[in-house]
């Protein structure tokens, strides 16, 4: 991912680069922090660590993941409403940007 940009990652990420070098994202190869996961099971676990992305500086380990992805911004992302809008509904977008901690949408123009 080259530095200053945004992608798309798995079609469900927005993923923001904000750094001045060039960060790898790909699935977690390992668990996530407890945190992250409080009372789920292992194998539901095991799901989300490869579901979910891991930003790394270009060529570095696991190891160094952290720093990096401290770095980049991860959000969700709502295809459905961000490439197209409609007035009504953006009620619906707002309330769905609300639950995942997202920004509310722009109304359209007028």
């Amino acid at each position: 991912m080259p530095a200053h940009s945004s992608i798309l990652w798995d079609g469900r990420y927005r993923i923001t680069n904000s750094t001045d070098e060039v960060l790898q994202v790909g699935p977690h190869t390992e668990l996530l922090p407890p945190s992250e996961i409080r009372g789920l099971p292992p194998s539901m676990q095991r799901h989300m660590a490869r579901i979910s992305p891991q930003i790394r500086a270009h060529g570095e380990t696991e190891a160094g993941a952290d720093e990096a992805s401290a770095h980049a911004t991860v959000e969700p992302a709502f295809p459905l409403f961000d490439r197209f809008l409609a007035e009504t509904d953006l009620p619906l977008a707002d309330a769905v940007a609300r639950l995942f901690g997202r920004k509310a949408y722009l109304p359209p123009p007028a």
